[in-house]
C-alpha cells in the first residue's frame, strides 16, 4: 500500500485535522484518531504483548526525555519557570477574577503551576514554544516575579511586518539564480527602502497621512495588519492595501503570490520566522545565564537583565529579517 494514512482515513481509523502546506515554509498534515476509534483504544491495551504495555504505560516518561532531546532549550527553561512567582499585590486581582471569570478556566492551573513549580512546555508544528505562562492574562503579567525580582516583557514591535524583507530577500535569489540575465537592481532598491521604513522611529505611523494623529496611527496598526492576513479576493479594491503594494510592489505581489492557494500560508511562514528569531534569541540567554521565557514574539526576563535581552532579540531578528533593525519595548536595537 503506497499512501496508508489515506486507507486509514477510508476506513475511519484516524481522520485529518490540517493539510500539509508546501510554500515557503513546509508543514506536514496533522491527523488524530478518530472520535469513534479513540473511544474503543482502551479496550485492547490488556491484549497488548508486556514489552509493547510497559512501554505504553513509560510514554510520558519517554515522551519527556525525547523532547529534552529534540529541543536542547527545554530543560533549562523548565527550570527557568519554576523561579517564576507572583506578587502578594496580584492575589487581589486573581480572586477578582475568578469571581467575574475572566480569567478563563485554565486560570486555575496556571495559578496553581506557579505555586506548585510545576510547568509545561511544548513547541508546535511552526516553532513556536508554549508554556504554561502563555495563557497568563495579560492583567497578571506586570506582578510576575523572576528569583522574586520584578520582570519585564521584551516585546518586538510589528514582529511579522519585520520579516517582510526576508521574503523579498527570498523572491531576489530566487530569480537571480532561475534568470541571471534579469536585472535585480530595482527589486534590490525596494529592498533596501523596505527594511529603512521598517527600521525607522515609528513603522505604522510612517504610513498616515498625518504623522501627527495618534488616532490616525492607531487606526492604521489595525488596518495594516488586517490587510496582511486577508485573503487576495478581499484586498484587491481597497484603495490602502493598492497603496502599499504601489510602493513595495514586488514584495506585495510575492506576499499575494503566496496566499494564493491559502491565505494562512503567509501567516505560518511568518510564525516560522518569528520562532527561528525567538528560539535564538532564547538559546543565547541560557548560554549566557540569563533566565528568560519566551512568549511568541517576546521574551520575558528580570528587569536588570532588559537592556541585554532587547541587544539579543534585536540581532536574532536582524538576521532572520534580513536587515531589519526591530524595536523591542520601543527602543531601537541595533545590528
Amino acid at each position: 500500500m503506497q499512501e496508508p494514512l489515506k486507507l486509514l482515513c477510508h476506513l475511519g481509523i484516524i481522520e485529518k485535522t490540517a493539510a500539509a502546506v508546501f510554500a515557503h515554509v513546509k508543514v506536514s498534515a496533522q491527523y488524530r484518531l478518530s472520535p469513534d476509534f479513540a473511544a474503543k483504544v482502551h479496550r485492547f491495551t490488556a491484549l497488548l504483548p508486556p514489552g509493547i504495555a510497559h512501554r505504553l504505560q513509560a510514554a510520558e516518561e519517554r515522551k519527556e526525555q525525547r523532547l529534552g532531546e529534540k529541543h536542547q532549550f527545554r530543560d533549562q527553561l523548565l527550570t527557568d519557570l519554576a523561579r517564576l512567582g507572583l506578587a502578594q499585590e496580584a492575589r487581589a486581582i486573581i480572586a477578582t477574577l475568578h469571581r467575574t471569570k475572566r480569567g478563563g478556566g485554565g486560570l486555575h492551573n496556571i495559578i496553581g503551576a506557579i505555586d506548585g513549580q510545576m510547568h509545561t512546555v511544548n513547541v508546535d508544528t511552526l516553532g513556536t514554544i508554549g508554556t504554561t505562562m502563555s495563557s497568563l492574562p495579560r492583567v497578571l503579567k506586570p506582578y510576575l516575579t523572576l528569583d522574586g525580582q520584578p520582570v519585564v516583557n521584551c516585546d518586538v514591535s510589528h514582529m511579522h511586518h519585520c520579516f517582510l524583507p526576508r521574503i523579498l530577500a527570498s523572491r531576489i535569489d530566487y530569480l537571480r539564480n532561475t534568470d541571471p540575465e534579469r536585472d535585480l537592481a530595482a527589486m534590490q532598491a525596494e529592498h533596501k527602502r523596505l527594511v529603512s521604513k521598517l527600521s525607522g522611529a515609528d513603522y505604522y505611523r510612517e504610513w498616515c497621512q498625518d504623522k501627527t494623529d495618534d488616532d490616525e496611527r492607531q487606526a492604521k496598526k489595525g488596518l495594516i495588519n488586517a490587510l496582511l492576513n486577508m485573503p487576495n479576493r478581499k484586498i484587491v479594491e481597497n484603495g490602502f492595501y493598492q497603496w502599499m503594494k504601489g510602493t513595495f510592489p514586488t514584495t506585495f505581489s510575492t506576499i499575494e503570490a503566496i496566499k494564493r492557494a491559502d491565505h494562512r500560508n503567509l501567516s505560518k511562514q511568518l510564525q516560522r520566522f518569528t520562532s527561528n528569531a525567538i528560539n535564538g534569541a532564547l538559546c543565547q540567554c541560557q548560554r549566557e545565564g540569563i533566565a528568560s521565557i519566551p512568549q511568541t514574539d517576546a521574551i520575558i526576563c528580570k528587569q536588570s537583565d532588559q537592556e541585554r535581552v532587547r541587544e539579543i532579540i534585536g540581532k536574532h531578528v536582524f538576521r532572520e529579517s534580513s536587515g531589519v533593525r526591530c524595536k523591542v519595548n520601543g527602543i531601537l536595537t541595533t545590528a
